[in-house]
């Protein structure tokens, strides 16, 4: 569009008394144009219009525009050879066939046109048009037509260049899109909104996980860089923290261990570059938070990522005081923050390029603003910080990410938890609790499995581990069960043979469990059991028993 408007408004300088440029609708989404002859359904889109005569565009900038055929328009189009049009002394039939287009010619006092295709290795991407009015009485010639020619040929190939940039930022941009979560986990203790813009110098990535023990990872990051290479390193980074996440690591243990990763893919690219390839990584940054909606505590850590807002339900904002670390990839470590949210708090992640000033204004005071008024609804806080920054041009080719949360208790009727004496009876005791629990949950039916993952999960404490083994049952979209003890030494799965009379323990739970893992605290170690609570998965269950 910025082309087409340079090209008209050069043409009108001295040359013309009007010129529109009317290119075809593929080529603004970075398509490939289409080969001559142009058919007169192909759509078209008015991109330029500049006169500085008494002229009437048939078609605004921006508008769907069309070609009657047979006319010169529609012959230019087909053969992509430009022409010298006489409209006074052009046979009459073409008039009659684009009525609407003639009359505005005649009332202009258009005496003289060129019509040059814009086209490019042979094919066509649109059509400028050239006007002589009464204001400018001398006709064009043949030496006119060849440099309208030479001027619409240099268009041609800079539209040409524009068209394969859109189509690599369309291409970038739409696969980057994908490797964003398309649907984020409707996990017990927060309610999410997001927005996300794809930037000009910079890539941003953003996720939602759920974790055991109905917690809730919440995470930012952005690496410099952008187009198809930033795509490729957008899902290598998120593959790489998910993967992290699911091992339940505390927020520093994750970005030191992603710091090695992208220390592994910068060396990768410098060896590239040395090969000549360009595909340098760039500055990468993240912040990661998980929040535990049992204790209401957040644990924070920044990689070069300013700190997120919280929002208490009467509107008072304030940051999270995370200290901030370094960029990834410098071999740093990384400090926890640790905080407790009261309940309905409305937590606020946003990128770096959000703060950029426009105008003067304050990018900070605005989102803080924003957060403030929309104290409990994630949504409308989202929302709004879009309102407030991202109507600003040069900010909005910045590209930006919002991730806003809104964090709940769990009931406490959903949970119960237990500690055990370090003895044989106390298996037997947690069996009972177990069954007892789950009838006052109307979860009969999991009764029997659930008793046993506890009973294999506590006699493994108490054969393998140190301390009193404590037993917390969590209720929600899954029926999970955690057993802690005060040792650290990482369990295994083992294929006990036949004669063997134990090494069965985690095996079984793992068999009777849709997921399980183990979690490091400091106070040990927590192995967590999900079991699906789907009425197929129980009906399943219950053929199995």
């Amino acid at each position: 569009m910025q082309t087409a408007q340079e090209l008209a408004s050069v043409a009108t300088e001295e040359f013309a008394d009007a010129a529109s440029v009317d290119l075809v609708e593929a080529v603004f989404h970075g398509e490939q144009a289409p080969l001559p002859p142009l058919s007169s359904t192909t759509p078209l889109r008015r991109a330029a219009f500049v006169s500085v005569a008494e002229f009437t565009s048939l078609y605004a900038v921006g508008e769907p525009s069309r070609f009657a055929y047979p006319t010169p328009y529609s012959q230019a189009l087909a053969d992509t050879k430009p022409r010298l049009v006489d409209p006074r002394g052009s046979p009459s039939d073409w008039h009659m066939h684009d009525a609407a287009r003639s009359g505005l010619l005649r009332s202009a006092g258009v005496h003289s046109m060129i019509l040059a295709p814009l086209a490019q290795q042979g094919r066509v991407l649109g059509l400028v048009c050239l006007y002589r009015t009464r204001r400018r009485t001398t006709p064009f010639d043949h030496h006119d037509v060849a440099l309208a020619e030479r001027i619409t040929d240099r268009a041609a190939v800079h539209m040409e260049n524009a068209r394969r940039y859109t189509r690599e930022r369309t291409a970038a941009t739409t696969l980057q899109r994908r490797l964003l979560p398309q649907n984020l986990p409707e996990v017990p203790g927060v309610r999410t909104a997001h927005f996300w813009n794809p930037g000009t110098h910079q890539t941003h990535w953003f996720d939602v996980i759920a974790l055991s023990g109905a917690r809730v990872g919440l995470a930012m990051g952005q690496i410099a860089q952008r187009g198809l290479r930033a795509s490729v390193d957008i899902g290598r980074f998120r593959t790489a923290f998910a993967t992290l996440a699911r091992m339940d690591l505390a927020p520093d243990e994750l970005l030191a261990h992603l710091d090695d990763v992208t220390h592994n893919i910068q060396q990768e690219d410098e060896a590239s570059a040395a090969a000549g390839e360009n595909t340098r990584v760039g500055e990468a940054r993240c912040l990661y938070a998980v929040y535990d909606p049992i204790t209401g505590g957040i644990a924070t850590a920044s990689a070069d990522w300013p700190p997120p807002l919280t929002t208490a339900p009467d509107g008072t904002t304030s940051p999270v005081g995370v200290p901030v670390g370094p960029g990834l990839g410098h071999h740093s470590s990384y400090e926890l923050s640790r905080t407790t949210l009261e309940p309905h708090t409305l937590l606020t992640f946003y990128s770096a390029s959000m703060l950029h000033p426009a105008h003067g204004d304050d990018a900070f005071a605005l989102i803080q603003h924003a957060a403030g008024t929309s104290a409990g609804n994630a949504q409308a806080a989202c929302d709004n910080i879009v309102y407030a920054l991202m109507g600003d041009h040069a900010r909005g080719r910045e590209g930006g990410t919002v991730l806003t949360a809104v964090v709940r208790r769990l009931a406490h009727d959903d949970y119960v938890s237990w500690t055990s004496p370090r003895d044989r009876v106390a298996v037997a005791d947690c069996r009972t609790r177990v069954r007892d629990q789950l009838e006052a949950w109307q979860l009969d039916d999991h009764a029997f499995a659930t008793e046993l993952v506890v009973s294999e999960l506590v006699t493994n404490v108490l054969t393998h581990a140190t301390g009193n083994p404590r037993v917390r049952l969590i209720r929600g979209e899954h029926l999970t069960v955690e057993v802690s003890d005060d040792s650290t030494t990482s369990p295994h799965l083992r294929h006990a043979r036949a004669q063997d009379e134990n090494g069965r323990g985690l095996f079984i739970a793992a068999t009777l469990a849709s997921r399980w893992g183990t979690r490091y605290g400091e106070e040990g170690k927590t192995i967590w059991v999900e079991q699906d609570l789907s009425p197929q998965e129980s009906g399943l269950r219950a053929s199995a028993r």
